[in-house]
C-alpha cells in the first residue's frame, strides 16, 4: 500500500534515489506494523514516535513534504485501526 502512494506522486531530483528511499522508508513502516499487531497497545505510541523520526528524516530528501506527509496519514489510519481492534478484543 505505501508504495503504491509513491508511484502515484511525481517527485523531480534524483528519481531513482529518492524511490529507493522511499521503499526503505515503506518496509520499515511495514516491519514496525507488524511488531504493533504482535506486541499490542502498549508498543504503538514507542513505534509511532520512531515512525515520526522515520518521516520527518525522509521529508528532508523530497523538494515537496507531500508524499512524506502522504505515508504519515497511511500509517496513522492504520495505527488507529488497529488500536479500535485491540480494544475491541478486551
Amino acid at each position: 500500500m505505501l508504495t503504491l502512494v509513491y508511484k502515484k506522486r511525481q517527485i523531480g531530483g534524483n528519481h531513482k534515489l529518492k524511490q529507493r528511499n522511499f521503499i526503505l522508508l515503506a518496509n520499515q513502516l511495514e516491519i514496525k506494523e507488524s511488531l504493533l499487531f504482535k506486541e499490542g497497545v502498549a508498543v504503538i505510541e514507542l513505534v509511532s514516535k520512531q515512525i515520526d523520526s522515520l518521516v520527518d528524516e525522509f521529508e528532508n530528501s523530497f523538494k515537496t513534504l507531500k508524499t512524506a506527509r502522504l505515508v504519515r496519514d497511511e500509517f496513522y489510519k492504520r495505527k488507529n485501526h488497529l488500536r479500535k481492534n485491540v480494544a475491541g478484543l478486551r
